[in-house]
């Protein structure tokens, strides 16, 4: 047994965010489908600043959208520099009205706004914006929240207002949002790539790939309060190589009840794949369960043929190859959430998964001689088994003081990878005619042997709060402790033991 040691990793990172004006591509306009045309549609932009109106001061933070001339739908919008600038990339040609906004002042809009392919760039120079505040009295006012609302970390859209609440899906929902597109399989994609992190009420989503897709396919779009976007996420999400976070908020004392569904497929080969999966939701509890299984058999067949140029005469070498590749798999994944109160919930979640992998090859040797005579003749064996087992277990805290703003959260996490694998290898020497040589020609036979098996137990804590308007503290803390194991053993074959001995040099 080699053992190798352990590795202690802790994490320690704090951060102040401040706020920072992020510039957002425009989206489609209105009736174009998403991923469709952007090769050949050249986009344009639109530019310009906002200011006050009386003292020409320079209005940084402002909202800025712009909308379709055609049905006043939210094509794609931004916020303002500190010098009161702002930039709009990524459209497509048409007619567009372009909002202005900031708080106290009364909006502005700019209209009938064309972006033609001769004409990409427009200038609408400085908007003004006219303080509004006027002292009423005995006045009962109510609003409801904008639909769209921009920040430096997040873009969180309501879904109240967008046309496909009547009667739509989740996914119907996020084929509206601007820079998400879903494709045919329901698979999430942000600016064109599909390494998007769901989240479902701020926590990961317990399915994946069609089941994830199917899930949303079926979950009703007025059962969501809003979608957040979050093109770059902080360090506690682990971001490096992922596209962005698509966080769906779903109503508040929203019952889902119990949901499931099976796909079953085949194919040649004796390729089978089947999936189901279980949801409830009800009160303070939600449950999710899914079940996968995978089997194939692959058989290939190929020839070769070698020519050495670097003897004379040349010689040559023909190879005849064949074998079976036979893959089974089981994923067995379950994940719950418990509310506790109206700030706490409790959440874990258990994945299974076994593997079992048999590879089958043979290779048949012919030499040649420069009249392609065959010369000499051998015959190739591989035997590959893998058997291969992985178990994860989660468990987590978290508690929200102020949504997306004062967040506590705790996370435990322990997963076990192990391996075990087969390899036998052999050369056996044949006949010209193919039939099997003497006992005492030479041939060899190998048989390499590896246990693996890798543990990792993580502890990750989280904490924000805001510290002002405009900035906010992240910190928390992040620890891994991994062991490894490997055994490796090699075999070889003694004619003289007429059997395998071990090979102490190379185990």
């Amino acid at each position: 047994m080699k053992r190798f040691g352990r590795v202690l990793l802790a994490l320690l990172f704090a951060g102040v965010a401040g706020a920072a004006h992020a510039q957002q591509p425009g989206g489609p306009p209105p009736g174009a489908r998403m991923g469709q045309g952007a090769a050949q549609m050249p986009s344009g932009e639109v530019r310009g600043s906002v200011q006050d109106a009386t003292t020409l001061r320079a209005l940084g933070s402002a909202s800025v959208a712009v909308y379709s001339m055609r049905d006043s739908s939210l094509v794609t919008g931004t916020m303002t520099r500190n010098d009161g600038g702002f930039r709009i990339e990524g459209l497509r040609p048409g007619r567009y009205y372009v909002r202005a906004s900031y708080l106290g002042y009364a909006p502005a809009t700019v209209g009938d706004l064309a972006i033609m392919p001769n004409a990409l760039q427009a200038d609408l120079g400085i908007i003004n914006l006219v303080q509004s505040a006027v002292e009423i009295e005995g006045v009962t006012a109510t609003s409801e929240r904008s639909q769209v609302s921009l920040a430096p970390d997040r873009n969180t859209f309501a879904v109240r207002d967008m046309p496909a609440v009547a009667g739509g899906t989740a996914t119907d929902v996020l084929r509206n949002v601007p820079s998400l597109e879903v494709d045919i399989d329901g698979k999430v994609s942000l600016r064109g790539n599909q390494n998007v992190a769901i989240q479902i009420n701020g926590r990961t989503a317990p399915m994946r790939g069609d089941q994830l897709g199917q899930f949303l396919q079926q979950l009703p779009a007025n059962m969501l309060e809003r979608v957040e976007v979050v093109p770059n996420p902080s360090a506690r999400f682990d971001p490096e190589g992922m596209a962005g976070i698509v966080n769906i908020v779903l109503r508040q004392n929203a019952d889902l009840g119990t949901s499931y569904g099976f796909t079953l497929g085949a194919g040649t080969g004796d390729r089978i794949n089947a999936s189901g999966n279980l949801g409830h939701q009800q009160g303070p509890l939600t449950v999710f369960a899914n079940y996968g299984f995978f089997t194939d058999q692959r058989e290939s067949t190929g020839f070769n043929f070698r020519e050495n140029r670097f003897v004379t005469p040349h010689t040559f070498l023909e190879q005849e190859v064949g074998g079976t590749f036979a893959p089974t798999s089981h994923t067995l994944n379950v994940s719950g959430d418990y509310k506790l109160n109206a700030r706490d919930v409790l959440s874990s979640s258990v994945l299974f998964s076994s593997r079992d992998t048999d590879n089958f090859g043979t290779n048949l040797y012919r030499d040649l001689d420069s009249g392609r005579e065959t010369v000499g003749l051998r015959r190739g064996l591989t035997e590959n088994e893998n058997d291969g087992t992985t178990v994860d277990y989660g468990l987590g805290f978290r508690r929200t003081i102020q949504p997306r703003a004062h967040e506590l959260s705790a996370d435990f996490r322990f997963n076990r990878n192990s391996n075990d694998a087969s390899n036998r290898f052999a050369t056996q020497p044949l006949l010209l005619d193919g039939s099997a040589a003497d006992a005492d020609a030479a041939g060899s036979s190998q048989i390499n042997a590896l246990n693996a098996a890798t543990s990792n137990l993580t502890l990750q804590l989280d904490y924000t709060r805001p510290l002002g308007a405009s900035t906010r503290l992240e910190t928390g803390y992040k620890g891994t402790l991994r062991q490894m194991d490997n055994d490796l053993a090699v075999h070889v074959f003694d004619a003289a033991l007429s059997g395998f001995a071990d090979d102490n040099d190379r185990s």
